[in-house]
């Protein structure tokens, strides 16, 4: 059996070793560098992506809570609207009420004017005559002005009004007596005695009963 003998050491059998060249190696980098920076930029893009879904979804959600809160405000201010209206109408019906039970009360205290002129006109004096008579709307102040012939029968003439029932329990605080001239158709010489009488509560005008 024969052998042959194989030289590797030849250069044509020896392994071929392929090598990169500088522009080669150039372009993949740059190919790399590219590839990076879109990624890195697509990344720092879904973030403010992110970012900005999430703020405009945190400014929808404040925005509608800042809505029920002032809807919750207009709901309660419109309630208590509501209240005061009905309290207002509550105190105004109370004061008509008041006003008028006051004017009911006035009107049943005071006596009508008739009551008055009847009372003077069953005391009628013969030796004295009312030129006046004055009574506040209530009925509790009085004035009375008149003429004697003779100044003893004013008091006896008012004992006898204070029999009368609307003058009964009056007080005459005040008695004003005055002499004056004769008036014509009165005898020759005599003195009149002009007196005014008043009762009531200080302060309370009299009214002219006409």
């Amino acid at each position: 059996m024969s052998r042959q003998q194989i030289n590797l050491y030849r250069g044509a059998l020896r392994p071929q070793r392929v090598g990169v060249g500088l522009d080669r190696a150039l372009w993949i980098w740059a190919g790399t560098v590219l590839v990076l920076l879109s990624l890195s930029a697509w990344l720092a893009w879904m973030q403010r992506h992110q970012h900005q879904a999430q703020a405009d979804t945190l400014r929808s959600s404040q925005a509608a809570q800042i809505q029920a809160l002032k809807s919750e405000l207009e709901q309660r201010r419109r309630g208590v609207d509501a209240e005061l209206s009905r309290v207002r109408a509550i105190e105004q019906a109370m004061a008509k009420v008041q006003a008028s039970l006051r004017g009911s009360a006035d009107a049943a205290s005071a006596p009508a004017y008739s009551a008055f002129f009847e009372a003077l006109a069953n005391q009628a004096h013969g030796a004295l005559w009312i030129t006046g008579f004055s009574v506040s709307p209530d009925g509790q102040s009085l004035e009375l002005r008149g003429r004697a012939l003779d100044a003893s029968a004013v008091p006896d003439y008012l004992a006898r009004l204070n029999a009368e029932p609307v003058f009964r329990g009056r007080q005459f605080a005040q008695l004003s007596v005055n002499t004056v001239g004769n008036e014509a158709g009165a005898d020759a010489g005599a003195v009149l005695t002009e007196f005014v009488l008043r009762s009531g509560l200080p302060g309370t005008e009299p009214k002219e009963a006409r």
